[in-house]
């Protein structure tokens, strides 16, 4: 994948690293290279985007779902 298509969108809580989003308009998964999982991306969540910028409440729920699966 290009970066254009799957780039690094936002930090992980307590500096593990950064999100990826997937981007294929209109839809964008967001996921991270777990830490505890060898090999293992997991999808926070997809959601309708029809714009670039990023949201602070898609930046809650992937902060929320990283403390859920890696904490």
């Amino acid at each position: 994948m290009s970066r254009e298509n799957f780039p690094q969108e936002g930090i992980l809580p307590h500096s593990k690293g950064k999100f990826n989003a997937f981007k294929k308009l209109p839809v964008r998964a967001y996921c991270w290279l777990s830490t505890k999982y060898p090999n293992t991306y997991f999808i926070s969540h997809y959601t309708y985007k029809d714009k670039q910028k990023l949201d602070k409440k898609d930046i809650g729920k992937v902060h929320a779902n990283w403390r859920d699966k890696e904490e």
